[in-house]
């Protein structure tokens, strides 16, 4: 069932961050200022940026309404709009898994049925509720893998 994958994807996600965050609080004073210190953050700010995105409108849009419609991501404004709060790594952190929690719930007590409702993507048409999670589970598993190279120069 690829539900369940896909919850089991969410959770490792979020078991690699919450790790990472301990790692980073470690070592938050050597690398602060560095450019690896900057690539961590911005990876941060975009998976938090979008996944409070996805979840928010998305996710939830496709479980309350029928069909809704689904702009395009716009991933620098997202970014933009999140940086603007000034927000620190530890933060950014803790926000991502705050959000990741949260959809780890929603996922879990989601109906087989729900999963096969769709939203109408601005330019691809019908997206399902599953695929929207996939596509979201495959680019933070590619995401992650950037953050654990960059933690891996800096320890």
């Amino acid at each position: 069932m690829e539900q369940a994958n896909l919850i089991q994807q969410s959770t490792e996600i979020f078991e690699k961050i919450s790790k990472l965050s301990r790692s980073l609080n470690n070592f938050l004073v050597k690398i602060d200022g560095t450019p690896q210190f900057h690539q961590i953050y911005d990876t941060l700010l975009q998976m938090t940026s979008v996944q409070e995105e996805i979840v928010n409108f998305r996710l939830k849009k496709i479980i309350s309404q029928e069909h809704p419609y689904l702009p395009m991501l716009n991933i620098n404004k997202l970014k933009q709009n999140k940086a603007d709060k000034g927000l620190g790594l530890q933060q950014l952190c803790e926000d991502f898994l705050r959000e990741r929690r949260a959809l780890l719930k929603i996922l879990t007590a989601l109906p087989e049925e729900s999963w096969k409702r769709t939203g109408v993507h601005e330019t691809e048409g019908h997206l399902s509720f599953l695929e929207v999670v996939r596509r979201m589970s495959v680019k933070d598993q590619q995401l992650i893998s950037q953050l654990d190279a960059l933690l891996a120069e800096i320890i």
